[in-house]
């Protein structure tokens, strides 16, 4: 495979994967394939192995395309609002009552609550080019973290408290688009 894999059938005893790394995986009736027969291979253009198995018809091996990410907390019960990269290589991760999370190198943490973004509901996140990290919230307008707190950009009125996105221009200038219009 593209991988490096090398792909077996048989005629009892399903598939057998050898790995790269000298493991061998074994893919059969008990875990996936719906007959033990596995009589023909073929890996397509994207990576999708097809097996033809004996009496149990034509199956598609998929690699794993989604991972499940989950915060310690758990969200702290609160839907994903807005996803934005981090200029280090990790994610800005913004909800609908748990704040604003940070995934890095495969760890999760959680800003320090914060006075600045009422009800913790992040609607969405920007690093911007110079790193500086921007919140558009749903009651307390645009935020921005300075010194580990949240500050306000803007004096939030009726119209502009509700940020629904956030976006930085070629120019480095902020856009904002609230509920009364950007």
């Amino acid at each position: 495979t593209r991988r490096g894999e090398i792909l077996g059938g048989s005629f009892k005893e399903g598939l057998r994967i050898l790995h790269p790394d000298g493991s061998v995986e074994r893919l059969d009736e008990t875990n996936g394939l719906a007959h033990n027969w596995a009589y023909c291979v073929f890996e397509d253009r994207e990576g999708t192995v097809w097996i033809g198995t004996g009496n149990g018809g034509l199956h598609a091996l998929n690699p794993r395309r989604v991972t499940m990410v989950d915060a310690p907390d758990h969200w702290r019960s609160s839907a994903v609002l807005s996803v934005a990269p981090a200029a280090d290589g990790g994610l800005w991760i913004g909800t609908e009552g748990g704040g604003v999370y940070r995934l890095q190198q495969g760890a999760i943490t959680h800003l320090p609550p914060s006075e600045g973004i009422w009800q913790a509901v992040a609607n969405s996140v920007l690093e911007d080019r110079r790193g500086r990290l921007w919140v558009g919230t749903w009651s307390s307008g645009l935020r921005y973290l300075e010194n580990d707190e949240f500050q306000p950009a803007y004096a939030a009125s009726a119209g502009r408290n509700v940020v629904l996105s956030v976006f930085e221009a070629r120019a480095g200038d902020i856009w904002v688009g609230t509920r009364g219009g950007a």
